[in-house]
């Protein structure tokens, strides 16, 4: 597996201010969102969690970017961002889901066009979720998933159907039932296995939901939630294992 070597912790540093762009959905809905990258590098979409896109988020995407990557991060509630739990949640449970994986269809098309050789799309949270939504309902244009501590409803998306190789990242004590708790990630390896595709699904001991915010505001909001302490290793390690199955499909990636 090709180790990410750098000098400060993955997204633990913050991100300089991304370039802003849009796109139109077959729809013709127009998306908005936000790049870091050079156009024609490998591609990958950054997907939110249901705050919004946080600093956390912008620092993991140019994280990414940084190894030589094109990366998006649509924005899927236009423009919205909270970091109260509560409207967090209604915003969430407000969001067209469907409708955010034709906002992801689209920028994996965007890539595509600007020359990228392959897309992989990773998200922490409800993105995790929304990326696994991607792979399993846009194999055209999403090369790979790394999706981080969520799982969408079957009715979203069926992940004994996958067809795109997929990986995923738990913590061990993740109590988001249903969604990310060590009995959804032991469902979720069962399905994948049930569709055949190339997968692995990994727990990170220690360590519980949203364990991949580094800067400092998203370590202490993860206190603050009762969602454990931060580790560093935990957050190494995930990357690693993200870059490792780019570099093994996107054609041109390099961890």
């Amino acid at each position: 597996m090709a180790a990410v070597t750098s000098t400060a912790a993955p997204g633990a540093t913050p991100a300089p201010e991304p370039e802003k762009i849009t796109w139109t959905r077959a729809d013709g809905s127009e998306v908005p969102g936000l790049a870091y990258g050079t156009k024609g590098k490998p591609g990958a979409i950054w997907i939110q969690e249901w705050w919004g896109i946080t600093e956390d988020a912008k620092a993991q995407a140019h994280f990414v970017a940084s190894k030589g990557y094109r990366v998006i991060i649509p924005d899927l509630y236009r423009g919205k961002l909270t970091l109260d739990a509560a409207e967090a949640k209604h915003t969430m449970d407000g969001l067209d889901f469907p409708g955010a994986v034709e906002d992801i269809r689209g920028a994996a098309k965007l890539l595509r066009e600007e020359g990228s050789a392959g897309v992989g799309v990773a998200g922490t949270c409800m993105g995790g979720a929304l990326a696994l939504a991607a792979g399993g309902n846009c194999p055209e244009v999403v090369t790979c998933v790394s999706a981080f501590y969520g799982v969408p409803p079957k009715a979203l998306s069926d992940m004994t159907k996958m067809t795109v190789p997929t990986i995923a990242h738990f913590g061990a004590n993740d109590s988001h039932t249903g969604f990310s708790d060590p009995a959804t990630a032991d469902q979720l390896e069962a399905d994948l296995k049930t569709a055949g595709v190339e997968h692995t699904v990994f727990r990170y001991e220690g360590v519980g939901h949203a364990f991949l915010n580094s800067l400092p505001e998203g370590v202490e909001r993860k206190k603050a939630l009762g969602m454990g302490e931060h580790k560093p290793d935990a957050v190494q390690a995930a990357f690693d294992r993200m870059f490792a199955l780019f570099e093994k499909h996107i054609a041109g990636a390099t961890a």
